[in-house]
């Protein structure tokens, strides 16, 4: 049940890590960078993704967050090649955002 009735971080924790997220997709959007990639992989490891996830939409969407070159190619790594169930979950959120037909249908 991925600790959906168990632990819930404080409101200043939790938006701290929607922050942090948001930069780091937002970062991600406009250079690609795998030092960036790698740092929010290893944050939607975390158990507490549940807690943080929809803040972090919510930042994004109110971003100015370019989908294209990098964002997408990197949402569909996550939602589709990752091992992780965290990333996965998180991409597939991205590609919700996203709503390309094609991601929709795979």
């Amino acid at each position: 049940m991925d600790g959906a009735f168990g632990h819930h971080g404080d409101a200043g924790s939790v938006k701290k890590e929607a922050n942090k997220v948001a930069n780091l997709v937002k970062s991600i959007s406009k250079k690609g960078s795998l030092r960036n990639q790698v740092e929010l992989y290893k944050l939607l490891l975390k158990d507490s993704l549940l807690d943080f996830i929809d803040p972090a939409l919510e930042k994004i969407t109110t971003s100015n967050v370019s989908i294209d070159p990098h964002l997408h190619e990197f949402a569909r790594f996550l939602a589709f090649e990752s091992p992780d169930r965290g990333p996965v979950k998180f991409g597939i959120a991205l590609l919700g955002l996203i709503q390309d037909q094609q991601d929709l249908e795979k």
